[in-house]
C-alpha cells in the first residue's frame, strides 16, 4: 500500500488518522502486527508511523527491484 497527502492538506493529521484506521482494521482481521516500509529520508512518514506505535526493526534496501533505495522497516504491533 502506498499513499500520498496533497501538499495543501498536509499537517492536518490525515495520514495519522488513515494509519490508525488501518491498524484497527488489521486488529479486527486478527493480525498481530504490521510491517511498514518508508524511505529513509521521508521524515513526515516516519513521524506518522512512530506516532501510531511503529518501532524501527532495521534499515535496509528496498525488498524487490530497487536495492539502491534505503528503506526503514517498521513493526507496528496490533493490540487485540
Amino acid at each position: 500500500m502506498g499513499y500520498s497527502v496533497v501538499p495543501w492538506k498536509q499537517g492536518r493529521g490525515y495520514a495519522t488518522a488513515a494509519l490508525r484506521a488501518l491498524v484497527e482494521l488489521a486488529r479486527r482481521k486478527g493480525l498481530k502486527e504490521l510491517q511498514i516500509l518508508c524511505n529513509v529520508e521521508n521524515l513526515a512518514s516516519r513521524v506518522v508511523i512512530e506516532r501510531v506505535g511503529g518501532e524501527v526493526e532495521r534499515v535496509g534496501p528496498h525488498p524487490s527491484d530497487r536495492p539502491e533505495q534505503a528503506k526503514v522497516y517498521y513493526r507496528v504491533r496490533v493490540v487485540g
